[in-house]
């Protein structure tokens, strides 16, 4: 069976606030203008033009965890990662080591579990975090390779080995049955992220142990790549695969050469979301630099003499990655037009070492998050906050629909976690 619905200028409010998650997401709703097809079990959302929001939101800061002075408790290091469930904030600092546990207006609670060690309860490195709905923590460290369930009181329940090589770059996901799903990855797999195949792997407190992984869903795009002494480098703005777990242990996957992206649910079902947007071009100066330091990079560490001709793609890919919204939807990571920066910068990649070069490029630019609701609608946009960590959006922001927690690190270069109220056009936020 299929349907097929258009909704354009004229709509009927109620009609679509009740399937949404997002709060005072009927604002402006008559801008968005789009088609909805399902057939079977597979929905599919084409975004056409406009926003339900009606442009772009603000986020206003609400709240702040870290200092640079003060009691040990707010003195963050290096934060992994962080979770947010049933009025608690959830952090994991890999210098400390520590796990530490805020009450959602920033009130140090306790500490789960303590390290550094190897012994039961003990980490040396705690980086992902989870919780569910009865108090019970999940804490993976991959140091000992070992994953860890904390009871409602801080005591080990259950903890387990782990023998995939684990993904540290993707966050847990906890499905409503109980069960948590740890990102993992295998080598030896031809799929489009190279010999690295990625999935997830099952975990349940007080039950047999389950011998399941998940594999995502393999997608078909265009692989700009070099050949260096037999192995396969990456072109810069090629389009690459972009995964996350979403909030109820699907997942949300995509490869970034087209604006398109599926969530994969756990009952089965499939939204297959895409947007009409022109990709941003890429500044042919910059080309020249990313190619250059492309060059560097093989040089410094794989072959001396390499040289080779490289094509780079006209267009930034269409996007970097997703933050999953704990309220069902999805945030998606993309990159504005570059621009060129003075003052201490590298303007020759050649001039200094790799590492340096790619810190300190003359080139930047800013990101923002398109958000879409759970039903596939594009919502509208926010700018990326300052400070955010630039390599792994997904694990430095947590998006709960109008509040959104993120890992900052301050001007002063003080690690942070903030909390922000979305401020939808027009509006101010509503302080919580």
């Amino acid at each position: 069976m299929t349907t097929r619905v258009s909704i354009a200028l004229s709509i009927v409010l109620a009609t679509m606030t009740a399937c949404t998650s997002q709060p005072n997401s009927a604002a402006k709703i008559d801008e968005w203008v789009g088609t909805i097809t399902t057939e079977g079990n597979v929905t599919t959302v084409v975004n056409q033009s406009g926003s339900v929001w009606g442009g772009e939101a603000r986020l206003v800061e609400e709240m702040s965890i870290g200092v640079d002075v003060g009691e040990d408790e707010y003195m963050l290091g290096r934060i992994a990662n962080l979770f947010v469930a049933d009025g608690l904030v959830y952090l994991t600092d890999t210098q400390v080591p520590a796990v530490r546990v805020y009450s959602t207006d920033g009130r140090y609670v306790r500490t789960i579990g303590r390290g550094p060690g190897q012994g039961p309860g003990e980490y040396t490195a705690p980086v992902l975090v989870s919780a569910v709905v009865d108090g019970t923590v999940f804490v993976y460290d991959p140091n000992n390779r070992r994953l860890t369930a904390f009871d409602s009181t801080g005591e080990t329940s259950e903890s387990w080995d782990v023998q995939d090589a684990a993904c540290c770059a993707w966050r847990m996901s906890v499905a409503p049955d109980g069960t948590l799903w740890l990102p993992v990855e295998q080598h030896g797999f031809a799929s489009p992220t190279g010999d690295t195949r990625h999935g997830a792997r099952a975990y349940t407190v007080g039950a047999e142990p389950r011998d399941e992984i998940r594999w995502h869903p393999d997608i078909d795009f265009p692989i700009d790549v070099i050949d260096v002494g037999g192995m396969e480098m990456t072109v810069p703005f090629s389009p690459e695969y972009a995964w996350a777990l979403s909030a109820d242990g699907g997942v949300i996957v995509g490869a970034s050469d087209r604006y398109r992206f599926e969530v994969h649910r756990m009952d089965g079902g499939k939204l297959v979301v895409e947007r009409e947007v022109d990709l941003v071009p890429v500044d042919p100066d910059e080309a020249e630099w990313r190619r250059g330091w492309t060059l560097h990079n093989i040089r410094s560490y794989i072959e001396p003499t390499f040289d080779a001709s490289m094509v780079i793609p006209e267009h930034k890919p269409a996007f970097v990655g997703f933050a999953p919204d704990a309220h069902g939807g999805a945030w998606v990571w993309r990159r504005g037009p570059s621009r060129h920066v003075g003052g201490d910068c590298v303007e020759d990649p050649f001039d200094t070492d790799v590492a340096t070069a790619r810190d300190k490029s003359c080139w930047t630019a800013d990101g923002f998050f398109d958000v879409f609701d759970g039903d596939g609608r594009y919502l509208g946009w926010v700018r990326q906050p300052d400070g955010l960590a630039r390599w792994n959006a997904q694990l430095n922001l947590f998006p709960m629909g109008d509040i959104v927690y993120a890992i900052i690190e301050t001007a002063e270069g003080v690690p942070t976690v903030k909390r922000y109220g979305l401020a939808l056009p027009g509006e101010e936020a509503t302080q919580r």
